[in-house]
C-alpha cells in the first residue's frame, strides 16, 4: 500500500516512470507473464485516465494517422486470418490493435513522455544486466535457455533486448548531454552505458547495431555544422576508449559473446542466410495467392520461419492487400525521417534518432516496432518528440520568425481590438 501511494501522490510522473520501468519487462522466474501485461495496460490505462491530454491539434494529426496505419494492418491480417482460424495471425493482430489504441491516447500527454522515457532507460538497464549475468552463467532474475548462446534478459527474447538496448543507450546519451553536471539523472545515465554496451555484444543477436548506427548517423546529419575536426576526434577517441574498455571486461572475466561471434561468422551466418532465403519464399507465395494470401501458419509450416519484413509477411498473410497496406505503414515512418526533426534542440533530435533507429527496426523484424506496448510506446514518444512537442511540458514549437503573414495577423488582431474599444 504504501508503494501505491507513494505512485499516486503529488502528480502523474510517479506513475508514467514506474509505467515505463515495466515497459521492457517480460519475464521473471516464478511470475506469470501475463501478470506484466496486466500491469502494463491497466498502468497506460490509469495514466491517461489521470493525466489531461496537452498535444496540440497538429501533433494529434500525426499521431492519429500514424496510430489509424497501424489499426488498418493489424485488422486486414485479423480478417484474412479468421478464415483460416490461423491464431498465431489472430493473435498478433489483437495486439497490434489494442497496444496501438492504447499508446495513440498516452501519446496525447507529453508532459509524461519524458518520466516514461526514463523508466523505460531504467527497465532496459536492468534488462542488460540479467543479459550480462546470464552470459556469466551466474543466477539471476531469469535464466537462459541451457546451451543456447542467447541472453535476452527480463525480454520476451534475444532480438526484441538488442534493439531495447540501442534505443536506451539513445536516451541514455541524451541524458548525458542535457542533465545538470552531478545530478543523480547524470550519474544513473553515465552507470547505465557501459551495461548497455557490454549488454550489446553479450546478448546474441546484432540488430542493435544497425540500429545504434542508424540513430547516431541522423544525429550527426541533424549537426553536420557542428561537426568540426576536433570534436569528431574526441567522439572517436571515446568510441575506442570505450572498445577498449568492453574487450578488457570480456578478456578478463571470460564471459560469452556470442553477439560478436554472430559477426565472426560462427555458425556461417545461419540466420542471415535463411532470412534472405525467406523473405524470397514469402515473395513468391505472395503472388502464387495475390488475393487471400497463404496464411501465415501454414507458410511457416512449409517454411519453418516467417518472412522478417512486415510488408512481405503481411503479403503472406492477406496477399496483395496486406502487402500495400503495411508499406504505406513503412511509408508514412520513411516520411517522418525524410522530413528530419522539426527543430534543432536535444529533446526533437533525440526523438529523431530514435524513429532512425526504428526504422532500421522494420528490415529486421517481421512487426518491427509496431506491436506490444513495449514496441509502440517508444515508437509514438519518437514521433510526438521529432515533430517538435517539448516531451516536459506538450509545448509546441516556438514560433517562426515575423513575416509578411505574420505581421498582417497581428495587425489584424489590434485593428478587432480597436474597433471593439469603440463600439464597447
Amino acid at each position: 500500500m504504501a508503494t501505491f501511494a507513494w505512485i499516486s501522490r503529488h502528480d502523474d510522473r510517479r506513475l508514467a516512470l514506474c509505467w515505463g520501468l515495466l515497459l521492457p519487462v517480460d519475464y521473471i522466474t516464478g511470475v506469470h507473464t501475463a501478470v506484466f501485461d496486466v500491469a502494463r495496460y491497466a498502468g497506460i490505462l490509469w495514466l491517461c485516465w489521470r493525466a489531461r491530454p496537452t498535444l496540440p491539434e497538429a501533433g494529434r494529426r500525426t499521431v492519429f494517422h500514424l496510430a489509424a496505419a497501424i489499426v488498418v494492418v493489424g485488422g486486414v491480417r485479423g480478417v484474412f486470418a479468421l478464415p483460416r482460424a490461423d491464431r498465431n495471425s489472430l493473435t498478433f493482430a489483437a495486439v497490434m490493435i489494442l497496444s496501438t489504441a492504447c499508446v495513440a491516447l498516452l501519446a496525447l500527454r507529453p508532459h509524461v513522455h519524458r518520466a516514461i522515457a526514463g523508466g523505460y532507460l531504467a527497465g532496459v538497464t536492468l534488462s542488460a544486466a540479467v543479459s550480462i549475468m546470464q552470459a556469466l552463467h551466474l543466477t539471476t532474475l531469469r535464466q537462459s535457455v541451457e546451451n543456447s548462446p542467447r541472453y535476452p534478459g527480463v525480454s520476451t527474447y534475444t532480438m526484441l533486448l538488442t534493439w531495447q538496448l540501442a534505443f536506451a543507450l539513445v536516451l541514455a546519451v541524451y541524458l548525458l548531454a542535457t542533465a545538470a553536471p552531478r545530478s543523480r539523472l547524470r550519474v544513473a545515465a553515465a552507470a547505465s552505458v557501459p551495461l548497455l554496451l557490454l549488454a550489446t555484444v553479450t546478448n546474441g543477436a546484432q540488430g542493435g547495431f544497425m540500429g545504434i548506427g542508424a540513430a547516431a548517423v541522423a544525429a550527426a546529419w541533424v549537426y553536420r555544422d557542428r561537426l568540426v575536426w576536433s570534436r569528431i576526434g574526441r567522439y572517436l577517441i571515446a568510441g575506442v576508449l570505450a572498445v577498449a574498455a568492453i574487450a578488457i571486461v570480456v578478456v578478463a572475466s571470460g564471459i560469452d559473446v556470442p553477439t560478436i561471434d554472430g559477426f565472426l561468422g560462427d555458425g556461417g551466418y545461419r540466420n542471415e542466410k535463411a532470412r534472405w532465403k525467406v523473405a524470397g519464399q514469402g515473395w513468391r507465395e505472395m503472388w502464387n495467392h495475390p488475393v487471400l494470401g497463404m496464411g501465415r501458419t501454414n507458410f511457416m509450416h512449409r517454411y519453418t520461419i516467417a518472412p522478417h519484413f512486415l510488408p512481405i509477411d503481411s503479403g503472406v498473410t492477406a496477399g496483395l492487400l496486406g502487402f500495400a497496406v503495411a508499406a504505406y505503414l513503412l511509408y508514412l515512418i520513411g516520411r517522418l525521417i525524410w522530413q528530419g526533426p522539426a527543430d534543432r534542440r536535444p529533446e526533437t533530435v533525440t526523438g529523431f534518432a530514435l524513429l532512425a533507429a526504428m526504422g532500421a527496426n522494420t528490415v529486421t523484424e517481421s512487426y518491427g516496432p509496431f506491436i506490444g506496448l513495449s514496441r509502440v510506446s517508444v515508437l509514438f514518444l519518437a514521433v510526438v518528440a521529432v515533430k517538435g512537442f517539448h516531451p516536459a511540458a506538450g509545448e509546441t514549437p516556438p514560433p517562426p520568425a515575423p513575416g509578411p503573414e505574420r505581421e498582417a495577423t497581428v495587425a489584424a488582431g489590434r485593428g478587432r481590438r480597436w474597433v471593439q474599444s469603440r463600439h464597447g
